[in-house]
C-alpha cells in the first residue's frame, strides 16, 4: 500500500466497502489564497489512495464483477457522488467504482 498521512498502513480503518464501492484516503489539500483570503478545500480535482475495495458489482448469475483497482492505487474522483465519512478522526471517501475517473501513475 502506498504511504500516506497518519500511518494508515499500520492502523487501517475498520471499514470494509460493500458491492462496487471503494474506500479512498484523500490527498492532503493545499489551501488556496485569493487576495489574502484562505479558501479551505478549494481544489480542482479530488485525488487519493485506494485503501479498501469491495467484492465488486453483484451480477444476475450471482457472481461478482471484479473491480479493476488494487490497494495503493492513486486515483482521481469525479466531483460529485462521493460520500465523505470520518472514522476515528480521519476522513475518507467511500465511492462507487463508477465515480472513479482514472488511475494516476
Amino acid at each position: 500500500m502506498a504511504k500516506n498521512k497518519n500511518n494508515i498502513e499500520e492502523n487501517p480503518p475498520s471499514i470494509l466497502p460493500l458491492g462496487d464501492r471503494v474506500l479512498i484516503l484523500p490527498d492532503k489539500v493545499e489551501e488556496k489564497m485569493v487576495s489574502g483570503i484562505i479558501i479551505p478545500g478549494a481544489q480542482e480535482q479530488i485525488t487519493g489512495t485506494v485503501i479498501g475495495i469491495g467484492p465488486g458489482k453483484l451480477l444476475d448469475n450471482g457472481d461478482y464483477a471484479p473491480i479493476e483497482l488494487t490497494y495503493g492505487d492513486h486515483v482521481m474522483l469525479g466531483k460529485y457522488g462521493n460520500d465523505l465519512i470520518s472514522v476515528d478522526g480521519q476522513e475518507f471517501y467511500i465511492v462507487s467504482r463508477e465515480t472513479i475517473l482514472a488511475i494516476i501513475n
